[in-house]
């Protein structure tokens, strides 16, 4: 890839390469879910239910950390219930309280083996590759961004 963007900085890149990690091992699990007998889990769906299951249930909280509407959570938690993953309660006022069904925490289970499998793999194909080290790396690039938005929205 060489256009002026990726020459210029590696802003460009690094966004295309996270985004192209994050298509591939989700596209990964959800292929591995779906031969687990999980045909209904896509790409957002696993996200929205990785979210519940950290123990986020209120679902306007849930669209804020995924950066969706509150009509996109509320389409998700439909199909979610529909398949049998989440189920809703009433909560104080107008909140909605999601939790996991057993076969929502099922399916999670399922996920976060299959994670750690991948895991494994990636790293017995390069000795020198170390998964935790990237993700401080991101992580601490991720908090150098926020430093830069919050110090440019303040001036």
């Amino acid at each position: 890839m060489s256009t002026r963007f990726t020459y210029d900085s590696l802003s460009l890149p690094i966004a295309q390469t996270a985004t192209e990690l994050t298509d591939r091992i989700m596209a990964r699990l959800c292929r591995e879910l779906s031969a687990l007998g999980y045909p209904a889990i896509t790409p957002s769906s696993l996200m929205f239910l990785s979210k519940l299951d950290c123990g986020n249930g209120i679902a306007s909280e849930l669209a804020r950390d995924l950066g969706v509407s509150r009509q996109r959570v509320a389409k998700t938690v439909s199909d979610m219930k529909t398949a049998g993953y989440v189920r809703q309660q009433e909560g104080i006022g107008k909140r909605k309280v999601l939790s996991l069904t057993a076969k929502g925490a099922e399916v999670t289970k399922h996920a976060r083996r299959l994670c750690a499998e991948l895991d494994q793999k990636i790293a017995s194909t390069d000795s020198a590759l170390r998964l935790t080290d990237i993700l401080l790396s991101q992580q601490a690039l991720l908090a150098a961004l926020k430093a830069v938005e919050v110090n440019q929205s303040g001036t």
